[in-house]
């Protein structure tokens, strides 16, 4: 920056400012008189940012982004304090102006002073839909009369929706024909004589002949020529009928904008809910809406009177991950004065029916408190995360703003009676050993407080598991208090069945259960009970302790007929005693054979499991490490199938060395204790005592003496 200022008395002259701004450049002259309060000035810039011109300007949040490179050329002479002898001339011009997203092309600006009348122009190209706005200024009368109109021609409306904060972001678009003129003085003067520069005194009219809206997916056109007076405390709509996508809506009256000034807004027709996406992003609505309603009031305690009605209505909403539908929603809602009451709500949810009735009461268009009752029959829901839930509910929701600025806290409590939690995803167990209980069961919204819960939830064998490692039937008695964030699930799931599958075989479940105790930082217990039959050994083991806290938990192993410890771990973990007749003996090679067991299902088998079932479909995917003969030679077994459904299993294994050994399976299950099993083996290379192939089918039969 450069500049040059030289004082002489009251004088002050600037001579050669220059200031590089980016790649643009400002210069400017002048003279100001303090004394007399007599100036001139003469500016010129050349690409100068318009950001930095409206820098200038006062703040306000209603002004959007605006970005661009404008040339101007402004000279001015008067005096400060008597606008008829001020005199201005300028021009601009700024290319590729955008205005929030929306790109306005090139903008022209004039102005000059004619017998003490300030006369301006700006012309905006809008992409060959040139739009002008005229205005013209007073200077010798000291309340500063303006008047000024501009004029759609087909014109599109999102720049000047821009200027709305609450609408950004919500992809409105349109174009209008029409025409506005407003004015009003600019100098106010105040009751101790003083005069203040406001625009509390503008107010025209609005006439727009064509106006079609496109509300994200929705539109909405003008049925008639739309009609309103303007004003900064209130917009009085003379004439507005709006027609699109089901909607057919007449507006009439004030809506009031200041707290000065009385509403006396009627609206009335039918209205497309998809409408109401505007108002929330966590809500999606659908269908229609059958209204009539007043607001009568000055803004902190207008009143609501009237009604609304749905008749095949949808509303979604989204809780933590999991999408809540509502379809065929039929209610009738009754406003008076400062009470809305659902007369009734009926609807159905995953297939089964929900009715609801409740209220609430009103501090203007905001709810100051809520109660509601929802019982439904039947119903399916994917919750909690990952299950799909069918039964009953009987729910009472809540709510409550202690102060007109806080936010809504609402309150779930009732009884949820299950008759069907489905539970299908596969589970990696690496993934809950040792992990923590999650604290949080969605995000809390901006519009409300994080819900609280007081729920019992109940099921006699209501909870279903089939996935890759289970599949039993349990008894669900739980209590979820606490809020979203901070969730507190007490109580205990019972299963008295079923099976577990670990490795290749198939444990039954003889009692389980997975208790909750009533504090979020204690993780669940589990005490477990389950049998298997392993090489003929009938195995018995019993698991004790915190679910994910691993080395506090409490295991026991025993089999009939008895074996040592040792043995049946070696059982469990490699499914044998000994590698091979005359091998290492399993007390000794346990150690070994273990951690070869463990390293390859950790390292190996889990991952490359994960990507053959998304790659090719098979889910069963192991290498089983086998060290055999006197010299520990290792070897490895690779086993590939496809759990095809819950009761057939078809599995391929092969040794990976010279001597392949090939075997194919298919097993059967009837029920936990009978299966049938066929096993095609291809004979040994080094089995010389065997020179065909060999076919086997087996019956298997459990019964306990």
């Amino acid at each position: 920056m450069k500049a040059k200022a030289v004082f002489a008395g009251t004088q002050i002259d600037l001579k050669d400012v220059q200031m590089n701004i980016g790649d643009g450049r400002l210069t400017a002259s002048g003279r100001y008189d303090r004394g007399s309060k007599d100036f001139d000035a003469d500016i010129t810039g050349k690409d100068i940012p318009v950001p930095l011109i409206l820098a200038f300007l006062p703040p306000n949040d209603s002004i959007p982004a605006i970005t661009g490179n404008a040339n101007v050329s402004i000279a001015a002479t008067g005096n400060t304090e008597r606008f008829a002898t001020m005199s201005v001339t300028g021009t601009g011009t700024a290319a590729d102006v955008m205005v929030g997203e929306s790109g306005i092309g090139d903008v022209r600006f004039n102005a000059k002073t004619v017998n003490g009348q300030l006369i301006a122009d700006l012309t905006a190209d809008f992409g060959g839909h040139p739009q002008s706005l005229n205005a013209t200024l007073d200077l010798t009368n000291d309340d500063l009369p303006l008047q000024a109109s501009t004029e759609f021609r087909d014109n599109p409306l999102e720049p000047f929706l821009a200027f709305i904060p609450k609408l950004r972001g919500f992809g409105i678009t349109g174009t209008a024909r029409g025409r506005i003129d407003f004015g009003g003085n600019l100098n106010a003067l105040q009751p101790d004589g003083t005069r203040v520069l406001t625009s509390a005194g503008l107010s025209g009219t609005a006439r727009f002949d064509v106006l079609s809206l496109q509300i994200q997916d929705t539109p909405l056109n003008a049925a008639e020529p739309v009609v309103a007076k303007l004003s900064a405390s209130a917009v009085t709509f003379e004439s507005a009928h709006f027609t699109g996508a089901g909607s057919d809506i007449r507006i009439s009256g004030t809506k009031a904008i200041a707290d000065t000034v009385e509403n006396q807004l009627a609206v009335d027709g039918k209205l497309n809910l998809a409408l109401l996406n505007l108002l929330t992003k966590d809500l999606f609505f659908a269908g229609s809406a059958d209204g009539s309603v007043r607001l009568v009031g000055r803004n902190p305690e207008a009143k609501l009177t009237g009604s609304a009605s749905t008749e095949n209505a949808a509303l979604a909403a989204f809780v933590g991950n999991n999408r809540l539908t509502f379809s065929r929603v039929k209610t009738r809602v009754i406003f008076t004065s400062d009470q809305a009451e659902i007369e009734e709500a009926s609807g159905y949810l995953g297939g089964g029916k929900f009715t609801a009735a409740g209220g609430a009461l009103l501090d203007g268009l905001s709810i100051r408190n809520f109660r509601a009752t929802l019982n439904g029959q039947n119903v399916t829901v994917p919750f909690p995360e990952d299950f799909l839930t069918t039964g009953d509910a009987r729910l009472e929701i809540t709510g409550i703003r202690r102060t007109p600025v806080d936010p809504l806290q609402t309150t779930i409590s009732g009884r949820v009676y299950a008759s069907r939690s489905l539970y299908t995803k596969d589970i990696d167990l690496a993934n809950i050993v040792g992990a923590r209980r999650t604290r949080s069961l969605s995000p809390g919204t901006g519009s409300m407080t994080a819900l609280r819960f007081d729920l019992i939830i109940e099921g006699r064998n209501a909870l279903v598991v089939r996935n890759n490692i289970a599949d039993l039937t349990a008894s669900v008695s739980l209590t979820l208090a606490g809020d979203t964030e901070n969730p507190i699930l007490s109580g205990r799931i019972v299963a008295n069945g079923g099976t577990l599958l670990y490795r290749r075989d198939r444990y039954e479940i003889q009692r389980g259960v997975l208790e909750f105790p009533p504090d979020t930082f204690i993780d669940p217990v589990v005490n477990l009970q389950a049998e298997t039959e392993i090489n003929g050994y009938q195995i018995f083991v019993s698991l004790n302790g915190p679910l994910n806290e691993s080395e506090q938990v409490t295991a026991s192993v025993r089999s009939s007929p008895a074996l040592p410890q040792a043995d049946i771990v070696s059982l469990i973990t490699t499914g044998s005693l000994t590698n091979a007749a005359g091998g290492i003996p399993t007390l000794a090679q346990t150690g070994i054979r273990t951690a070869a067991e463990i390293l390859t299902d950790a390292v190996i088998n889990n991952p490359a499991r994960r990507a053959t079932d998304k790659l090719f479909g098979l889910n069963v995917f192991e290498i089983d490490p086998i060290l055999a003969g006197e010299q520990l030679n290792p070897g490895a077994r690779l086993t590939v199938g496809r759990q095809i459904n819950r009761n057939l299993r078809v599995t391929y294994a092969t040794n990976l060395s010279q001597d392949q050994n090939q075997v194919l399976a298919f097993e059967y299950r009837v029920s936990n204790k009978l299966s049938f099993v066929a096993q095609y083996e291809q004979r040994s290379l080094t089995n010389v005592t065997r020179n065909r192939d060999n076919f086997s089918f087996e019956i298997r039969f459990k019964r306990r003496f």
